[in-house]
């Protein structure tokens, strides 16, 4: 009897403690006392209970262990130092924040705190927001005036004087963050001031003989059948893209001069749409890269459909390269000649086969775009303006071509042109120099190795050197300074730096707007008088833009 009463008590009186041992824990009480009470209530000790119950000892000391103050585990300690790094990390970046702020070389020059210690702010502008950081510049300029704090070791200046200046002299050498290597070779993105010389005189003596020779006749012939494509157009009153039509005999030409083939895009029912969109991201896809470079090369390792799928840009971008990679080894054409790509692997600077590769495919996207986007930009303000396309078909009609036509002499044979030269939105992106010596601006002290950058989108459209800059003028190059304002037209770069081809590019803007102006009117698809905001007019537009639609008929 006395056993059953025992075992009974016993039985009772861990059922009890098991009860307490959860409570105790929730509460946070010391388990010891409260197991005492138990056992004394039951009329046992603690030690029967370990006779009994060998596992409730364990137990007991490990909840009293993870109960005690300072307990240390494997997992425990894992957890404080994990906490204790994370900790320290945070630490280090708050000071590195506060040091790029309060301690930087440039903390005293003005601009928004963020742009002080992250590149983020530009990240969110171009990569999320499509390429409208320079937008977000001059906004900034109107608040905090002619020089700005754009990035933790940049600054920009709104001043169209010094940028008479810039990119000469001590402002040579390229912001090597801005100008990502890692994404191409080309002498655009060269940063190293020696070897850019080499590659930019190699370049030179291959690629302007060419345009200025082989460019007259394909122009010509592209011109031609891009206004056979116009009247199949008119004929069935049906709307034309013009941006693709524009964009396509840009490509179509170069393609030629660069790579000896004709892309053919003309010549395609849509007239080229699918092949022209997928460099729709370039801008985006280069903002991309300077903040996280490690996603250069990244697309090696997907599957052929998904790096397609996902990379549309980089799948075209493969597909080219691969194309001209093969146009290289072949050392010319099949009459002896050669074409650019070709006569640049065999020039006398050495260039490896990759150099070879991005050097053809950078100008080649590079210059078509800027082409084309120039076309689309002035054809939509002649729709806005029809008087405009009187006047030029009195011009040509009294002066005829001029295959020589420089940049500068271009106002005063064309002032529609250099007008749409000022106006067009591919002054957008900023040049980023680094000072080479020590320098000082509207009182702020700019040390060397800060980088300096500046924007023609901003010189462009200062009110004081060209008034209504909003306004479509052309007449404002036909006054008496018209000298002066040329000097500050930016359009083809800064300094040494300058594009190689913009002598071309008036060129073929000339002749193509010559062809289709004489022989058509062109009326907008609606009655588009606002500046079209899905980024139809703006170069590498982002996907969703419709483009420049447009109805033709016989002038």
């Amino acid at each position: 009897m006395s056993t059953a009463l025992a075992t009974m008590y016993a039985s009772t009186a861990y059922q009890q403690l098991t009860g307490m041992k959860q409570t105790c824990t929730r509460i946070s009480l010391p388990l010891e006392d409260a197991s005492t009470s138990i056992f004394e209530a039951a009329g046992g000790k603690q030690s029967f209970v370990g006779s009994t119950h060998p596992s409730l000892d364990s137990d007991h000391q490990l909840d009293r262990q993870k109960l005690q103050p300072g307990f240390s585990s494997k997992y425990g300690d894992v957890s404080i130092t994990s906490t204790i790094w994370v900790a320290v990390v945070i630490v280090m970046y708050m000071v590195l924040l506060l040091s790029r702020i309060f301690r930087s070389p440039i903390w005293r020059i003005p601009g928004p705190k963020v742009t002080a210690f992250t590149r983020i702010y530009e990240f969110y502008y171009n990569a999320l927001k499509a390429n409208t950081y320079s937008y977000r510049i001059l906004a900034l300029h109107q608040s905090y005036g002619p020089i700005v704090r754009v990035n933790p070791n940049e600054v920009h200046i709104d001043d169209p004087d010094f940028g008479l200046h810039f990119g000469t002299n001590l402002l040579k050498q390229k912001d090597p963050w801005y100008y990502n290597t890692r994404v191409s070779s080309a002498t655009a993105i060269v940063t190293e001031l020696e070897y850019h010389k080499l590659r930019r005189t190699t370049e030179a003596a291959e690629l302007v003989p060419r345009l200025m020779g082989q460019g007259p006749a394909v122009i010509q012939t592209k011109s031609k059948l891009l206004c056979r494509r116009l009247r199949q157009y008119a004929r069935h009153r049906a709307p034309v893209n013009l941006s693709n039509g524009f964009r396509s005999i840009a490509r179509d030409c170069l393609s030629i001069i660069f790579t000896g083939t004709c892309n053919e895009l003309l010549v395609q029912e849509d007239l080229g749409h699918q092949d022209l969109i997928w460099s729709r991201g370039v801008f985006r896809y280069l903002a991309l890269t300077r903040q996280l470079p490690s996603l250069v090369g990244l697309e090696k390792y997907l599957p052929a459909r998904a790096f397609q799928y996902f990379f549309p840009l980089l799948y075209a971008k493969q597909r080219l390269e691969r194309f001209v990679t093969g146009r290289v080894r072949e050392g010319s054409l099949s009459d002896g000649s050669k074409c650019f790509a070709q006569g640049v692997a065999s020039g006398k600077t050495p260039v490896d086969l990759n150099g070879v590769v991005d050097e053809v495919v950078g100008s080649f996207v590079a210059g078509s775009e800027a082409i084309g986007h120039s076309l689309t930009h002035i054809a939509y303000h002649l729709m806005q303006q029809p008087g405009l396309v009187a006047q030029l078909r009195e011009e040509l009609e009294r002066n005829g071509f001029d295959t020589g036509i420089s940049p500068r002499q271009i106002h005063r044979r064309f002032p529609l042109l250099v007008e749409g030269f000022r106006t067009q939105r591919g002054n957008t992106f900023r040049f980023p120099r680094v000072a080479e010596q020590d320098m000082e601006y509207s009182g702020y002290f700019i040390p060397a190795g800060t980088v300096i950058s500046m924007t023609p989108l901003d010189t462009n459209l200062n009110h004081e050197i060209f008034p209504n800059p909003d306004i479509f003028q052309p007449t404002r190059w036909l006054g008496p300074e018209c000298d002066k304002l040329d000097r500050y037209l930016s359009t083809f770069g800064y300094g040494s730096r300058k594009c190689l081809a913009a002598t071309f590019n008036v060129m073929m803007i000339e002749y193509v707007l010559a062809f289709t102006v004489s022989q058509f009117d062109i009326a907008p698809l609606h009655d588009q008088v606002e500046w079209p905001q899905d980024g139809s007019l703006e170069m590498f537009p982002p996907h969703s833009a419709l483009g420049l639609m447009a109805h033709v008929s016989l002038a």
